[in-house]
């Protein structure tokens, strides 16, 4: 029995809440009386200040634009079909009419399109009038002419579509009929032309299977070289005998002969071996500590694409010294537009090593710290009420696209506040002592 209850509290809430269609705006036969009291109630709505302007000028916006589609008349660019009722038809006309044809099957496709848009567009204003909430109250209105106007529309294209469909019945026929009467008077020319086609088809036929033909002519010849090039490969690191447990080839054979009689040269030469190798370990060290930091913000990088902490858009702050918004984020390093304009680009590794703020990772709703100081002899209750006493009495409002200027405005407010109930500001003061000399 709770349960009963509960039900219907809730369709009672619903039911409160929802909203109908307002049929008359699309179906009323005087239409447009219709239209001038709903124009008197938003002129009266905007006097009176009972809608917000933004709210009001969409409304002005949607009534203006169902007038229009109201009293549009539907009408579509038809084919002179005389043409193709005459005894002799030339083939320019016949073929006119063709492609005609073709540009109104083209257009039904759209109109086709269209409705299907507007048919999807009434289904979503229908939901959002039916289940309108108390907060989206004021935008019923603007929601019920938009419905009207696409209401509206859909009715015009459904005639368009019929009159064209129409159109295409009648062009369909009169060129299936009209077939016998079209003249060709150069049948010859024609004719020749077929002949000369024909030719032209057959070389190109010709062409093809000769260029076919010497193709796998080429691929075999390449195949047998490349046969040829495994075997000698094959050949050369087969294993001639086996020393230590390891298979000793050919290429191998002879490459170790090459650096044997290489470094035997290099000897011969005065060219001491362990400096070379002292030379190329501290080279690989070098190396490696060179590429220590590029590999560390690549893996940086990385790590950053997968687990997304950190996107394109967010404002972040890098140990008091890096603030604002991401612009770019590379597999190196990523881009930051701070408040002043300038672009730094920070290596990935710094995310990873360093603290990092994200003051947009769930949201973008923050709280303003703004610290300000008083005379340490000040109370803080007259502090306290005179700093909220200004901003009650204050019209500040934060805007995300005024954040800045909000800043600076609490800040005055502050200093007049404090200045209207004799609460001094400290600053840096230096007292100078002069002692006499006796």
């Amino acid at each position: 029995m709770p349960k009963n209850k509960l039900l219907l509290f809730f369709l009672l809430c619903i039911s409160l809440f929802s909203a109908e269609i307002d049929v008359k705006l699309f179906e009323n036969a005087d239409k447009e009386n219709y239209y001038d009291e709903i124009k008197k109630s938003i002129d009266y709505a905007s006097n009176k200040g009972m809608r917000s302007e933004e709210i009001i000028k969409d409304e002005i916006m949607q009534l203006s634009r169902l007038r229009e589609a109201t009293s549009s008349k539907i009408k579509i660019d038809k084919y002179d079909v005389k043409i193709l009722k005459n005894e002799k038809i030339t083939t320019e006309n016949y073929y006119n009419a063709i492609n005609t044809l073709a540009l109104l099957t083209y257009k039904q496709e759209q109109n086709f399109s269209t409705a299907s848009e507007i048919q999807s567009k009434l289904l979503l204003l229908k939901k959002s009038i039916e289940r309108i909430t108390e907060y989206e109250k004021p935008k019923l209105l603007s929601y019920q002419l938009q419905f009207a106007y696409y209401k509206i529309q859909q009715k015009n294209i459904k005639e368009k579509i019929s009159l064209i469909q129409e159109h295409q019945e009648e062009i369909s026929d009169l060129l299936n009929n009209s077939l016998n009467s079209v003249e060709c008077s150069d049948w010859d020319s024609i004719s020749s032309k077929q002949i000369s086609l024909d030719t032209k088809f057959e070389e190109s036929v010709q062409k093809k299977v000769s260029q076919k033909l010497r193709l796998e002519k080429a691929v075999i010849e390449d195949s047998d070289k490349i046969e040829a090039i495994k075997r000698e490969i094959e050949i050369s690191t087969s294993p001639i005998f086996v020393y230590n447990e390891r298979p000793m080839s050919f290429l191998s054979l002879s490459t170790s002969i090459v650096l044997l009689f290489f470094i035997i040269a290099l000897g011969s030469i005065g060219i001491d071996m362990s400096s070379i190798s002292l030379i190329a370990g501290a080279l690989s060290i070098g190396i490696g500590f060179g590429l220590q930091t590029v590999v560390s913000n690549f893996i940086a990088g990385i790590i950053l694409m997968f687990e997304r902490t950190i996107r394109v858009g967010d404002t972040i702050e890098i140990n008091d010294i890096v603030l604002g918004a991401v612009t770019d984020i590379r597999i190196r390093s990523t881009t930051v537009k701070t408040f002043d304009n300038i672009d730094i680009v920070v290596p990935n590794s710094s995310f990873i090593q360093n603290n990092v703020v994200d003051w947009t990772l769930e949201d973008k709703v923050r709280r303003l710290l703004i610290p300000f100081s008083v005379a340490f002899d000040t109370e803080v209750d007259d502090v306290k009420n005179a700093v909220l006493g200004a901003l009650s009495a204050s019209n500040l409002l934060y805007i995300k696209t005024k954040s800045m200027s909000l800043r600076s405005d609490f800040l005055i407010l502050i200093y007049n506040a404090l200045r209207a109930n004799n609460i001094s500001i400290p600053f840096p003061q230096l007292e100078l002592h002069m002692k006499e000399r006796v």
